[in-house]
């Protein structure tokens, strides 16, 4: 098998990245619960994956494929066709669920939360956490906190 980006494919078989999504596996699971039917209803009966480069402005992430003209791009120049795209918005748990500060700890010890806070003093950290948890109160109830989340449903054919 030949890996087409060696350099997130090591990020996440290392280091704290996976070790954060297998300690919360359960968490991840409940908190995007919103989007597994949506995606298992939709899948394909037979999926081949594109090949996609990963050059200047086109970096891996969770943005990658934020504009879905991208999107049908991509899919196109591999052979894709009957191309559609649909915005889908859900409300997720936040973490799985649990109270605020659960949240703020989970979204502190995720990659997001580490990127943002490395290289900054304890008390900018604190001052950024406490207002991450004043941002997530208003979000919350006896379930956790909730906040409104979006994917991009693509559906396509083979040629």
């Amino acid at each position: 098998m030949t890996i087409a980006n060696t350099a997130q494919a090591e990020a996440w078989n290392s280091g704290e990245d996976v070790a954060h999504w297998v300690r919360n596996q359960a968490r991840y699971d409940r908190m995007n619960e919103p989007f597994a039917a949506l995606i298992l209803d939709a899948a394909l009966a037979e999926y081949v994956p594109p090949p996609v480069g990963f050059g200047s402005g086109d970096g891996p992430g969770m943005f990658a494929f934020a504009d879905p003209d991208r999107v049908r791009a991509v899919l196109a120049a591999a052979g894709w066709r009957d191309i559609t795209i649909t915005s889908e918005h859900r409300s997720i748990l936040v973490g799985g669920g649990g109270g605020v500060d659960d949240a703020v700890a989970f979204l502190r010890t995720g990659s997001m939360g580490r990127m943002m806070l490395a290289g900054a003093d304890a008390g900018t950290a604190d001052r950024a956490l406490a207002a991450v948890r004043t941002a997530l109160v208003p979000h919350t109830d006896d379930d956790g906190v909730h906040l409104g989340a979006a994917v991009w449903l693509v559906q396509a054919a083979t040629s």
